[in-house]
């Protein structure tokens, strides 16, 4: 059974991690960064977050701004440690848009950073562009976990283990699938739109496994497949 335990958030969203942790959740995914802009609660809500119990993610809101500008601004603000899960929100975004390449650039200089894959937040955009990409892009992004977003176009009646089977995923990811699978955000998709400690049309997220599953995952890191004699 699939349950919200991961929500997303930026510093306009009120939260209260331990009754979010009480209630079940498992990870909080912060903004961090948006261009030059810096996420004012992301320092402190990282420390609350911790303190609850709660692993914890950060992510950066792609523009068309310089990447290496982003990517040290994201990484000096997300502060990760080994712990820590980061990601790239590349969505629409009309005012400043990044495109593919700069995409690419943007995890490949993370990923070199920490060491380990930078995550990747996307739907639309995502299926849109890497249906025409070559091999070396598709090879490159199926190396990065996807978390997936797709809920606004969902029948009324559905719920989230069914919207789970049916959601398209882009080609690079078609074999591992989603990571995580974000079903609500703004009270639109299947049921819940909130949990404990969060506002009503929350940012909720789905995993494919148990919590003790997400936190062994939860920092990206490839699992090392034993050697065997």
């Amino acid at each position: 059974m699939l349950n919200p335990v991961v929500a997303d958030m930026n510093h306009n969203n009120p939260v209260d991690f331990a009754k979010f942790a009480a209630a079940g959740g498992v990870g909080v995914i912060h903004k961090a960064t948006q261009g030059s802009f810096v996420d004012p609660a992301y320092a402190k809500r990282r420390e609350a977050a911790l303190a609850a119990g709660l692993q914890w993610g950060g992510y950066d809101f792609n523009t068309g701004d310089p990447v290496k500008d982003q990517v040290t601004r994201f990484v000096q603000t997300a502060q990760p440690d080994f712990t820590t899960s980061l990601w790239l929100d590349f969505e629409d975004n009309r005012a400043s848009q990044m495109n593919l390449a700069q995409a690419k650039e943007f995890l490949d200089r993370v990923d070199q950073i920490l060491g380990r894959p930078c995550g990747i937040y996307s739907g639309n955009r995502a299926k849109e562009l890497m249906e025409y990409a070559n091999d070396v892009y598709i090879s490159f992004f199926a190396a990065h976990p996807l978390w997936l977003c797709q809920y606004k176009i969902v029948r009324g009646d559905i719920d989230i283990e069914a919207l789970s089977k049916i959601v398209t995923v882009p080609k690079p990811w078609t074999e591992k699938g989603w990571f995580l699978l974000q079903y609500t955000g703004d009270g639109i998709g299947p049921p819940p739109h909130t949990m404990p400690g969060l506002e009503n049309g929350a940012d909720l997220n789905v995993f494919g496994g148990t919590p003790d599953e997400l936190r062994a995952a939860w920092s990206l890191a490839p699992v090392a497949t034993p050697v065997t004699a």
